[in-house]
């Protein structure tokens, strides 16, 4: 039983999304962000932010950031949707235990991610740099990769797994 066309569609668009914030993500980087917006997700402290939040409007580059910042929700959305769909697809074409970990994993990854991003989210657009704000989001960062390599790994071997013969 193939992937439904739904799955492909969220899957896919959830990489050209993040493909299209890696490369917008380079203008960002600086010599005291080596990491640009990563370097963001893990301050850990409003003084790091507030530098790191410096650093790019030195640069001119703030809105940039600012819109990187909203396509990760666009990438959030789209990558939680396409777990939902392989998950459910897995599931239903013989792969319970392989389904029931992509779908947990994407809900764990939504949850982290959607919550790091948020709190990054209101430090760039509204409250600037906060200690709590800041050391929430780099809690968020381990567990949502994790999360997100549970996932992708159990929708590759399902892809692999499921595939149609012949």
């Amino acid at each position: 039983m193939a992937a439904p066309r739904a799955f492909w569609i969220a899957y896919g668009a959830s990489w050209a999304v993040f493909a299209g914030m890696a490369v917008g993500g380079v203008a960002l980087l600086a010599d005291g962000q080596p990491d640009g917006i990563l370097e963001h997700q893990s301050a850990g402290s409003a003084a790091r932010a507030a530098s790191i939040h410096a650093s790019w409007a030195q640069f001119g580059r703030t809105e940039l950031a600012q819109a990187l910042m909203a396509m990760d929700f666009v990438f959030i959305g789209l990558s939680f949707l396409a777990c939902v769909i392989g998950g459910l697809w897995l599931w239903r074409a013989g792969g319970r235990a392989l389904g029931a970990a992509v779908l947990l994993g994407g809900l764990i990854a939504y949850g982290t991610d959607l919550t790091e991003t948020t709190a990054q989210a209101l430090q760039l657009f509204s409250v600037g740099p906060d200690e709590g704000l800041a050391r929430l989001a780099k809690a968020m960062v381990a567990p949502k990769l994790w999360a997100y390599g549970i996932a992708q790994v159990g929708l590759l071997i399902g892809v692999a797994r499921f595939r149609p013969k012949g």
